[in-house]
């Protein structure tokens, strides 16, 4: 399936989809081989626009996103989390530049050996989507042992920030801006309602934290999150920065309903 989009002087190439072809095949929380999305990229490009979709509400997903031949992959992008929530895609754009000839490709984890994740990969180049500098993506996070995020809870009280809960005890690289991403805890018994929450990052020492991003406001049922743009989200962290989380919820006490996972992408200068 071919698809080329002109817009703002750029260009965005769609080389095609792939569905169901990003699993796991190493056993649970276990990466799984490596799934080419495009064996050879026809141009120079500025950045790579990714989409992705859990196949189930209970599966949990951590992706890479890599560059290179077959055994000899470089991720741009690790841990990406998939959202399981089944009707909400996740996108990321990823502002590396990627010659021509390269192949792209993607692994997977998850809670269930069986789960998927459907991938789409446009390549960018120009245009609107031309973002600030950035050289390398850092992942802030990301659970390996359960393909989740960090789990945020916003407290037993309504409309009240709960506690910081810490993402990374220290960032590798200066970040010049944040991509955050979340994903539902999959209570079976929650209502059709959506739920009114928020969160905020914050920079520091605990007890010390100063606010760097947020509040960022999102509505949460059973099988389906909305929430901010998804864009880049552009915020200044030195190198060595502790980072942490708190939650806030309008509508919701639930023990399990309040709950949800974060990661945060930080793009590096």
């Amino acid at each position: 399936m071919e698809m080329a989009i002109h817009n703002a002087g750029g260009f965005v190439e769609n080389p095609g989809i792939i569905r169901g072809a990003v699993y796991t095949t190493g056993g649970a929380n276990t990466k799984g081989a490596y799934t080419a999305l495009i064996a050879s990229t026809g141009y120079d490009c500025d950045g790579l626009y990714l989409s992705f979709m859990a196949n189930a509400i209970a599966n949990k997903l951590l992706v890479d996103v890599a560059i290179g031949g077959a055994g000899a992959e470089v991720i741009i992008l690790s841990n990406f989390l998939v959202n399981n929530a089944v009707t909400f895609g996740n996108q990321i754009y990823i502002p590396i530049e990627v010659p021509a000839g390269s192949r792209i490709a993607v692994r997977a984890q998850s809670n269930t050996a069986s789960a998927q994740s459907y991938v789409v990969c446009h390549l960018v180049r120009g245009g609107l989507w031309k973002s600030p500098g950035g050289g390398t993506v850092e992942t802030l996070g990301d659970v390996t042992g359960t393909s989740r995020g960090t789990t945020i809870d916003p407290g037993t009280s309504l409309s009240t920030w709960g506690a910081w809960i810490q993402l990374s005890a220290a960032t590798v690289k200066d970040i010049v801006a944040l991509w955050p991403q979340i994903s539902i805890i999959s209570n079976a018994a929650m209502v059709s309602s959506p739920f009114g929450m928020a969160f905020q990052v914050g920079v520091g020492a605990a007890a010390a934290e100063q606010i760097a991003l947020g509040p960022l406001t999102f509505s949460s049922i059973t099988t389906f999150m909305s929430g901010w743009p998804q864009m880049w989200l552009p915020c200044q962290i030195p190198q060595g920065s502790r980072i942490s989380a708190r939650g806030y919820t309008l509508d919701t006490v639930d023990a399990t309903d309040r709950l949800y996972d974060l990661c945060l992408y930080g793009l590096n200068n």
